[in-house]
């Protein structure tokens, strides 16, 4: 423009054009790529009006504890692409997992857990069921494991998650954009049975911190139940909804599901139930857009054994069980000998056969535990017993047992490579003459431990020995 013209124009004219200008400019910022946002969320606006939500389910444990560098982001940029986070929280389907299934997916996740073996040491049963249940604190000090998709699953009995939740809401005019956010950290910690189908979850909301639109919303935690084999019923108190000033009030909820059986005996089976928990997040504003999230759940099966100690239970199944003999444990320790020669050196140990291979000493190489067949339990015996008597003839006038890996309670045992069972080369097991005392133990040890931990038949566990 000439300005020599823009001179003679009036002062109020002149206005006019200025306005115009900076409108001309702010469409062609917007069309050239977007504004920069002040740390305030507001700034000089887009291409029109636009709005926008996203949603994070963060899964890496540097963010916890850290909402107000999320924010400071969020505010400056309306999305965390800064920090490497992805707008990741989308809801999932999901369904009950087989036996099969939860063992795939425990080794995929390297889902395990240990018992020591000492903690059955003498006593066949147990006085009472006992639990190794997580406590709250518990859980945030295995925040590493727990903020992961699958949770952390302690033992059979015992399971935490941790969800960090954070939204960014961006709703933009012409000239300003307004950003308001949403993140909650809340801790969902869930616990099997002994004696009965039943289980209980426990949920806890760490403070809630919104801004613009959030602070009025209202924020709903329910959980579902989905089962295969059976039914699994949720009480119909689960869940609750409220405002984040109510939450902060109040920051828990209880779920509690139960199986119904038909009373536990041989002639009903072991009414197996496979069951996908699933909790369910929604946060709805008074204006804008609303979210509903169906988080990652977890996997649990009920069942009604009644060859165990406690004839029905529930466990969290997507974990891999392992029992420790110790090798400084006199009452076990030619036992736990024996197993770590068959699992570290099985070329040395008896019958000798080419290309030894002994499973049972890790997650993705388990044994299984058999039940029902008491043919090939018995066959599984007499194989190894043939053995023994061949390597060490008279052993049981020496006060000797033989001792066999895997064990004649597995699948794996010695008899499988017979054509009816696996069809394995002969040979892939170890056995040892021992002392009676010492393996008396170490089987008594593992019966107990089958019935406490609900180990039945096929599931898989593997074995540690320890020093």
């Amino acid at each position: 423009m000439d300005l020599r013209r823009l001179r003679k124009i009036p002062v109020l004219r002149r206005t006019k054009l200025f306005a115009v200008g900076l409108f001309a400019v702010a469409l062609v910022a917007g069309a050239a790529g977007g504004p920069a946002y002040a740390a305030d969320g507001k700034g000089a606006g887009g291409q029109g009006s636009s709005s926008y939500l996203l949603a994070y389910d963060i899964t890496d444990p540097q963010w916890i504890g850290k909402q107000d560098e999320l924010e400071k982001v969020a505010k400056r940029d309306g999305s965390l692409d800064a920090l490497g986070i992805q707008d990741t929280a989308h809801s999932r389907t999901v369904r009950p997992m087989s036996t099969a299934e939860s063992h795939a997916s425990a080794v995929r996740n390297k889902a395990e857990y240990a018992v020591d073996s000492r903690a059955y040491a003498g006593t066949a049963t147990p006085a009472a069921p006992s639990y190794d249940y997580i406590s709250l604190t518990e859980c945030l000090n295995n925040y590493n494991q727990a903020i992961k998709p699958e949770g952390w699953i302690k033992n059979h009995f015992a399971y935490c998650k941790i969800f960090l939740h954070f939204l960014v809401q961006r709703d933009c005019g012409w000239f300003f954009c307004e950003t308001s956010t949403f993140s909650a950290m809340s801790t969902l910690i869930g616990d099997g049975k002994k004696g009965d189908r039943s289980t209980e979850f426990n949920l806890v909301f760490w403070p809630m911190r919104t801004s613009g639109v959030y602070n009025g919303a209202q924020v709903g935690v329910h959980m579902s139940c989905s089962a295969s084999g059976g039914a699994c019923n949720g009480d119909p108190n689960n869940g609750r909804t409220g405002t984040p000033v109510q939450w902060n009030a109040n920051n828990r909820a209880t779920f509690l599901f139960n199986s119904p059986a038909l009373p536990p005996d041989q002639a009903n089976g072991q009414q197996l139930v496979f069951a996908s928990l699933q909790p369910h997040y929604s946060v709805h504003p008074p204006e804008g857009k609303n979210w509903d999230y169906d988080a990652p759940d977890t996997g649990m099966r009920f069942d009604s054994a009644w060859y165990l100690t406690y004839k029905q239970g529930s466990i969290f199944d997507r974990v891999t069980p392992s029992m420790v003999y110790s090798l400084g444990d006199d009452q076990v320790k030619m036992s736990a000998h024996h197993i770590d020669d068959a699992l570290k050196y099985p070329a040395s140990t008896k019958p000798a056969v080419a290309d030894k291979h002994i499973p049972g000493g890790s997650a993705s190489d388990p044994i299984r535990r058999l039940y029902f067949d008491q043919t090939r339990r018995d066959r599984n015996r007499d194989t190894a017993v043939a053995v023994c008597q061949k390597e060490w003839p008279g052993y049981p006038e020496l006060g000797q047992d033989c001792d066999e890996f895997p064990f004649a309670s597995t699948y794996e045992g010695a008899a499988r490579s017979r054509p009816e069972y696996d069809g394995t080369p002969y040979g892939m097991f170890s056995v040892r003459a021992i002392n009676s005392p010492d393996n008396q133990e170490a089987g008594r040890r593992l019966g107990t431990w089958y019935g406490d931990d609900r180990i039945i038949d096929a599931d898989p566990f593997f074995l540690r020995i320890t020093q």
